[in-house]
């Protein structure tokens, strides 16, 4: 299984951090341009920033949302 479809795969089963996705067992340090790849394949994909204390945190969440490519 290539790191596009584990990182797929892990966005399949719910909302994911930037961190779980870059990590070693995921999408290692490309996790994120794996993330641009799937967008570009027409996965429609949504990205929050995490607030700590009402401030940005260097954490984002990643979910794959429903629709016909995703099916």
């Amino acid at each position: 299984m290539t790191r596009k479809e584990m990182v797929l795969r892990t966005l399949i089963e719910g909302p994911k951090t930037n961190w779980e996705l870059q990590s070693v067992e995921i999408g290692s340090v490309s996790g994120l341009r794996r993330l641009r790849e799937l967008r570009k394949d027409g996965h429609k994909i949504e990205k929050k920033r995490l607030l700590k204390d009402g401030k940005a945190t260097g954490t984002f969440v990643y979910q794959l949302i429903e629709d016909e490519k995703n099916t």
